[in-house]
């Protein structure tokens, strides 16, 4: 389930490299920026992506209560390992796998807190607070090119017994990418990193069928994309701020001189 949201996000950082090569910095001489900008467009796509995976975090590592009062080992029969430290409280769940040309590795982490203290189990009436941490490595080599990615993410879920859950944490990933198209050698170059702060969910909505999504509170984003080839080099960065409200959530972004800014209206679910 977890391994479905990296690579649904390594996927996101592969399609950008296709954004990057065919498109330039934007305009400086302006201060609003051109919203057809093909940066722009990609910066907007995984702003959103993110805000997307946000919702699967949360919901992942709120499934580690359904295992009231045993290991979570049931979330992870595919895993290679399962490993508890009494002095840390932090479960660690291992899957690894290595092809020939490949190697992938997922590390999940998690630990309960009753309010008082670390508790080896989640327990459905007591657990205050989820820490989850998940680690992912992915790389492949093959005679066109190579990739290697890295993603990382440190959140933590409180208000787990109110009517409302409060996600604070940080998520980054780095991908490298070189690549041979028609005997021209190019590199691709991307980080990322965000911080969640008091993003507010209804628990209702997240035990309900409706999409669940952001009440309240912000996320902070920055990107750097960069590009080199025979062609020459560009380099593109951003930072965007997402604020959340209670029907949709307002994006702010700027890149060199220019700033853009749009609205992401909520799914309402399917009608009735």
């Amino acid at each position: 389930m977890k391994k479905k949201c990296f690579i649904s996000f390594l996927a996101i950082l592969l399609i950008s490299v296709a954004f990057i090569a065919c498109g330039d910095n934007a305009d400086t001489a302006k201060t609003e920026g051109d919203p057809n900008d093909v940066t722009y467009l990609q910066a907007k796509s995984t702003t959103e992506v993110y805000v997307d995976s946000l919702v699967e975090t949360l919901d992942f590592a709120a499934g580690y209560m359904t295992f009231d009062g045993v290991s979570p080992l049931g979330a992870t029969a595919d895993s290679a390992n399962v490993n508890y430290d009494p002095q840390t409280c932090w479960w660690e769940i291992y899957f690894s796998s290595d092809t020939l040309g490949s190697s992938l590795l997922f590390i999940d982490s998690v630990s309960f807190d009753d309010g008082s203290g670390c508790q080896m189990f989640p327990d459905s009436t007591t657990t205050t607070e989820i820490e989850y941490r998940a680690y992912a490595s992915f790389s492949i080599t093959a005679d066109s090119g190579s990739i290697s990615f890295v993603a990382r993410e440190n959140v933590v879920l409180s208000g787990i017994q109110t009517a409302q859950i409060v996600i604070d944490g940080s998520n980054a990933a780095e991908m490298n990418l070189s690549m041979i198209i028609d005997t021209t050698e190019a590199s691709f170059f991307y980080d990322y990193s965000g911080s969640a702060v008091s993003v507010t969910f209804n628990k209702a909505d997240l035990q309900g069928e409706l999409p669940a999504h952001p009440l309240s509170g912000t996320l902070n984003l920055s990107l750097a994309m960069e590009i080199a080839g025979t062609n020459g080099s560009a380099n593109v960065n951003w930072t965007m701020i997402v604020s959340f409200l209670e029907d949709h959530y307002h994006v702010y972004a700027e890149s060199g001189d220019n700033y853009w800014e749009w609205d992401v209206y909520y799914d309402p679910g399917p009608v009735m």
